[in-house]
């Protein structure tokens, strides 16, 4: 099933009133990771909302990279209502931006699925890391989108995207460790 119908599926049949992540990530069973990092990707990059979009990204990630098949959190956050009035706006709006994207993203140049999971997710939780350590206006903006288009391309299979979003990655980080490394060589003097 596509992002853009799985997640209109799901706000179709959510209980009026009360929707908590668990009640979420047990209606989305096999996308759960990927629609999971795909709306936690758009939530990063909002501000105010990155720091804890982007702890939940590297909880995600971390338990992708490890090799879980799906995502787990803990009792307080699992039952943790989910804000409704916003859900029903931010949703069909999120609808319409996979629907957009779903044409340009599609099953192409498969990868093996243990490997690419255990990647998306060490992927995720470098650029998550990097979400939440650079604390700079939109800062987030970046690193969020990548996350995405990665993300995007790990639900429908599209390993062109996969690449072109892992290669976004690198040079995110690359970017980062220039610039770092910059800062420190100017900072610290030299004997």
């Amino acid at each position: 099933m596509l992002p853009s119908a799985a997640l209109q599926d799901l706000h179709n049949v959510a209980p009026k009133g009360r929707v908590t992540i668990g009640w979420v990530l047990h209606r989305l069973e096999t996308q759960s990771f990927g629609l999971l990092l795909v709306l936690l990707a758009v939530i990063a990059v909002v501000r105010g909302l990155c720091s804890l979009a982007g702890l939940l990204l590297v909880f995600c990630a971390a338990q992708m990279a490890v090799g879980r098949t799906r995502p787990f959190f803990p009792r307080w956050i699992s039952e943790r209502p989910l804000p409704g009035r916003q859900l029903d706006v931010i949703v069909p709006r999120l609808v319409t931006v996979l629907r957009i994207a779903e044409k340009a993203v599609h099953q192409r140049w498969i990868m093996p699925p243990g490997m690419i999971s255990r990647l998306v997710g060490f992927f995720v939780l470098v650029l998550a890391i990097r979400l939440l350590l650079v604390p700079l206006p939109f800062s987030n903006v970046i690193p969020a989108i990548v996350i995405g288009v990665i993300a995007m391309a790990y639900l429908e299979e599209d390993g062109v995207f996969m690449c072109l979003g892992l290669l976004a990655g690198f040079t995110v980080i690359g970017v980062d460790a220039v610039i770092v490394a910059d800062v420190v060589r100017t900072k610290l003097p030299l004997s």
